[in-house]
């Protein structure tokens, strides 16, 4: 459950096999009442509010992957269900047949409703199954096992959430989850035991043995042996209501060099595989929830290129309706319409290349290009400068490419970076980049024209739990007084000091004004997003002046552990990024930024200043009637900050700031 949303099946249904299991679906629960296809096709997350709507749903859309997946030949070595999920399991062991597995969905569903139960509530902590035991008070309950550090409780709504706040409160990772107001796999949902039962009975009434591909995760290991764990039946199928969800002792089982797949209209579980499985095994998830207007038909057809990656091999050609021999006369030639995409532009090597030499890698960026026009958004005192986290990705992207590997996939650690001179982007033409990596010391040099720009170190990162400092770093230093900031507020601070960004540079959401707490976007792009840190470190300086990264002492880029956390995050959501400035740590997903060093950069002085017109008028200090003096309101302006100077005992430098929050852009008097 939660893996249900809005248009899930959009875009699917093209596929053949899938519309035809739906369809068998959607006829099953027309005989009950209820209409499938409007369900699916909803776009109103409130329908998913009603437990039978999202059983079904979830249920209906699994089975039908299992379909499309058996179509294409992608046959299980073997399955094991999270909560409902045993359903499809049944399904998949051959068991159930679909209109079984539907029916059995929507009645446990209906009998749940229908049930007088108390409202009950369910929520995820970050705490092993022991210890989370051990915490609960006598009116909660462990319902789901999940992962080595993963629990999520069941109870009274009220015990529920004061356990959520005990945690928070001690630094412990809570959250409520959405369970549509019923304590699943504990005893507050008994009572609906009978109604349940007698239902089930009407439907499985001889049977089937469960195989060995199918892995339970309702009964303990222990008891695999007992008549209970041998057959896919009533009693089995009541007991997964009932009982504890032990998977995470289930998965333990899976071997190693796996290919994991998981099937649920969402792929809520990735980050939990991944954790628990390790890089052995490859997890790939076949849909997750999107605002493509096309659906989820390109995730689909990804996952399934990624699973002919792993060797595999996918017979596409059953994912599309066959073809009738002959063809009709009419019928036109696709030979031409096939071209090769050029769209991509890709290093190869040349050997008559002189730009660079040996163990040198050359790129040029033209701002005229698509793929570097977000760089024009890095505007600092009035000219574009190629941005500190450029040269980053660029020795980054260098480093990938001589271990044949996608940054995507390869975490690295970078110490000792020494920005030397900034590169200033014109507006037309390129700017060539000669990035070297010394082998056999990881040392390197970036140089623009015939001067070095930057130097450093990189090396691979082997080990992310002992490079990275999240066991060591300290409690936040948060101040119950600081303000929060919006996106706004930020960049018009950050404007007066001289940073004028734009487009992908924008992209700290929110932070509190100490500069310790706040979110940052994520748009796919390394540079800005990086950069977007670098940013946040400059909104709690205490000085207002124009300070450039000079010298960054280890950044730790591990882009598998941030993709974990965006996954572990709601579709589109800002990620969390922490300041430890006690110890000069800057950390946000799976970046951790150490020993940043900033310098005041001089301002840029205009060589003669527009010509401003001026002449001397007499203010009195009082007036009856202000609007009838044949004044404008900024010559009033004019007037009280002339009063101020006078009044200033001979100050050399006053600083003005003006609250203009409130006001549109063109009626604000310092919008630089």
């Amino acid at each position: 459950m939660g893996s249900q949303w809005a248009g899930m099946v959009e875009g699917l249904l093209q596929l053949e096999p899938f519309a035809k299991a739906i369809n068998r679906a959607a006829s099953v629960l027309q005989a009950e009442g209820i209409d499938l296809l409007s369900i699916l096709n909803s776009k109103d997350e409130k329908t998913f509010d009603n437990v039978l709507n999202s059983a079904v749903s979830i249920t209906s859309m699994q089975v039908a992957l299992i379909d499309l997946l058996k179509s294409i030949g992608i046959e299980p070595n073997g399955f094991i269900g999270h909560s409902v999920g045993e359903l499809t399991c049944a399904y998949a062991d051959g068991t159930f047949t679909i209109e079984q597995t539907i029916l059995i969905s929507a009645l446990r569903a209906r009998c749940i409703l229908e049930t007088k139960l108390i409202k009950g509530s369910m929520a995820a902590v970050g705490l092993s199954w022991e210890e989370t035991k051990k915490r609960l008070p006598a009116d909660l309950v462990a319902a789901c096992h999940n992962s080595e550090d993963s629990v999520t409780i069941s109870g009274p709504p009220k015990s529920v959430s004061e356990f959520v706040k005990t945690c928070k409160d001690e630094g412990i990772f809570a959250k409520e989850v959405n369970s549509s107001g019923f304590a699943f796999h504990s005893k507050y949902i008994a009572d609906a035991e009978p109604m349940l039962r007698k239902s089930l009975e009407k439907i499985l009434q001889n049977p089937k043995p469960r195989s060995s591909k199918w892995i339970s995760s309702s009964i303990p290991e222990e008891l695999w042996n007992t008549p209970l764990a041998k057959t896919s039946s009533t009693a089995y199928h009541v007991n997964n209501l009932l009982s504890p969800v032990l998977f995470h002792e289930a998965i333990l089982h899976v071997p190693k060099d796996a290919v994991v797949i998981e099937v649920a209209p969402h792929a809520l579980l990735q980050a939990i595989l991944k954790r628990s499985l390790g890089p052995e095994c490859l997890c790939i998830g076949l849909t997750k929830r999107s605002t493509n207007p096309q659906g989820n038909i390109s995730v689909l057809l990804s996952a399934i290129g990624k699973l002919y990656n792993a060797g595999l091999q996918p017979q596409i050609k059953n994912l599309y309706p066959a073809v009738s021999y002959p063809v009709g006369r009419g019928t036109p030639m696709i030979q031409s319409l096939v071209e090769w995409d050029h769209s991509t532009q890709w290093t190869v090597a040349d050997f008559v290349q002189k730009d660079a030499g040996s163990g040198e890698c050359v790129i040029k960026v033209d701002l005229s290009v698509e793929e570097y026009q977000f760089l024009s958004g890095h505007a600092i005192d009035g000219r574009v400068l190629f941005p500190a986290t450029g040269y980053l990705t660029l020795v980054w992207e260098t480093f990938a490419k001589l271990h044949d590997k996608n940054i995507e996939e390869f975490p690295v650690t970078i110490e000792n970076v020494q920005f030397l001179r900034a590169t200033i982007m014109p507006k037309t033409g390129n700017v060539s980049f000669s990035i070297s990596i010394f082998e056999g010391t990881g040392n390197f040099e970036i140089c623009e024209g015939d001067s070095v720009a930057v130097t450093g170190h990189i090396s691979i990162l082997n080990d992310t739990d002992s490079e990275q400092l999240d066991a060591e770093l300290p409690i936040l230093n948060i101040n119950d007084n600081a303000l929060p900031l919006k996106s706004g507020d930020i960049y018009k601070d950050l404007g007066l000091r001289g940073y004028d960004y734009k487009g992908a540079f924008r992209g700290v959401k929110e932070c509190d004004n100490k500069g310790v707490q706040g979110k940052l976007e994520w748009n796919g792009n390394w540079i800005s997003y990086i950069d977007t840190m670098l940013q946040f470190s400059i909104v709690g300086l205490k000085t207002k002046e124009l300070y450039l990264p000079t010298r960054i002492q280890k950044i730790i880029v591990d882009p598998i552990k941030h993709s974990e956390i965006i996954e572990s995050l709601p579709e589109s959501s800002p990620i969390p990024i922490n300041m430890y400035r006690d110890i000069d740590v800057i950390k946000s997903g799976g970046i951790e930024l150490c020993g940043l060093k900033l310098s005041l950069a001089p301002r840029r002085q205009q060589s003669q200043a527009a010509p401003k017109l001026e002449k001397y008028t007499f203010i009195p200090y009082t007036a009856d009637k202000v609007s009838s003096l044949p004044i404008k309101i900024s010559d009033i302006f004019s007037a009280f900050l002339q009063i101020v100077l006078e009044n200033s005992a001979g100050a050399i430098k006053v600083k003005v700031v003006e609250y203009g929050a409130d006001k549109p852009f063109e009626g604000i008097y310092i919008p630089n």
